[in-house]
């Protein structure tokens, strides 16, 4: 009952969209905002430091692989895309055992593109260590 009611209730098909669907209305936004000076620079200061105001002017965008271009711009969030190219490449340039691991890792950073802070960058870095201490 647990299962079905907090995992399989998410896959419920209705009125065109999953119930458990909150993302995709924020990435045709995001796209939607997008354009050259917000690709490169962001949609301004105020989304860099205060969020909520952003959303509050622009709707919701956040929780998907552009919101780091829209926040500060792809001058500023180039290492976010470096760093998921690099676990992909790294994916499939190791063994299998450690290919799960890596995907699911970009998954996690596709999901949450949150690299710019601390923590989240240090797990990153200490799993990017780890393996290429174990190629050694």
């Amino acid at each position: 009952e647990f299962f079905n009611n907090f995992i399989l209730s998410r896959f419920d098909y209705k009125d065109g969209g999953f119930s458990g669907d909150n993302r995709s209305f924020r990435m045709i936004n995001a796209i939607d905002l997008m354009d050259l000076k917000s690709f490169l620079f962001g949609l301004g200061p105020t989304c860099f430091y205060s969020f909520k105001e952003c959303e509050n002017t622009y709707g919701f965008y956040g929780e998907n692989p552009l919101a780091p271009i829209l926040n500060i711009g792809f001058v500023l969030s180039y290492l976010y895309y470096t760093y998921l190219i690099l676990l992909v490449y790294m994916a499939f340039k190791f063994k299998m055992k450690y290919f799960f691991l890596m995907l699911g890792l970009v998954l996690i950073f596709l999901q949450q593109p949150v690299l710019l802070q601390v923590g989240y960058s240090m797990w990153g870095v200490l799993i990017l260590s780890l393996l290429l201490r174990k190629k050694e």
